[in-house]
């Protein structure tokens, strides 16, 4: 959701056979000349890169395409692993699904009468996906964990202000998607291109994020100025 501006449900819905990886030409550089010699070819050599993107559809039954980065895919072959499945061979279900299944009735029973082969004896789950409850749920919990494991580490929680301590105990799953929009922005990613990997209707909506980078960069001048007037 932090890495591709997806809300909870969404994500929750992605599957496997909608992400694909693609080559992409960028910038060129001057082609490498050996050491003291001329190349014979001096042409610039364009740099091909692999950009995964995931086909989703969201809010209003819009399709739409969003980037994805080599560390989530990385990890999303780890969560296949969990599952007993190859992230290649296996090329098709839902993107994440729950490790284990709850023992509640109503947890068995989706399982249960879910897609083909949605558990086995041990309660590993391989064809139904996370509810976008269940998944605001564990982004809460990892949450929880992490405020636990910061109270711990007294040289890590010293350098944290109390506006971000509060801002993360209450982040949800719905505030990586802001997170997103914010760096996208910050980082010079064209207006209409937040607007079309996030799925706003309106271009007004996504410019809120670049309202917010201005005020944060107004921000940090007057610190500035104002460190330097004492």
């Amino acid at each position: 959701m932090g890495d591709s501006g997806l809300r909870r449900a969404e994500a929750a819905q992605a599957r496997r056979e909608d992400l694909r990886p693609s080559d992409i030409a960028s910038e060129s550089k001057p082609a490498r000349k050996s050491k003291g010699r001329e190349s014979a070819n001096d042409e610039s050599v364009p740099r091909i890169r692999t950009l995964w993107t995931l086909s989703i559809v969201g809010k209003r039954r819009k399709q739409r395409t969003v980037p994805v980065s080599g560390l989530t895919v990385d990890a999303l072959r780890a969560h296949w692993a969990d599952r007993g499945l190859d992230f290649e061979t296996d090329a098709a279900g839902p993107l994440i699904a729950p490790i284990w299944i709850p023992i509640t009735d109503a947890a068995q029973l989706r399982h249960e009468s879910g897609e083909a082969g949605g558990g086995d004896a041990v309660g590993v789950s391989t064809g139904v996906p996370y509810t976008a409850d269940a998944l605001g749920r564990l982004v809460r919990i990892a949450v929880e964990r992490l405020v636990i494991a910061l109270r711990a580490d007294p040289a890590t929680l010293a350098e944290l202000t109390t506006e971000h301590l509060v801002q993360l105990v209450n982040t949800s799953a719905h505030a990586f998607r802001h997170t997103f929009g914010t760096r996208a922005v910050a980082r010079d990613m064209p207006t209409d291109v937040v607007q079309s990997i996030l799925g706003h209707a309106s271009l007004q909506t996504t410019s809120i994020y670049v309202k917010a980078e201005k005020r944060r960069i107004l921000e940090a001048a007057a610190r500035y100025y104002a460190e330097g007037d004492t």
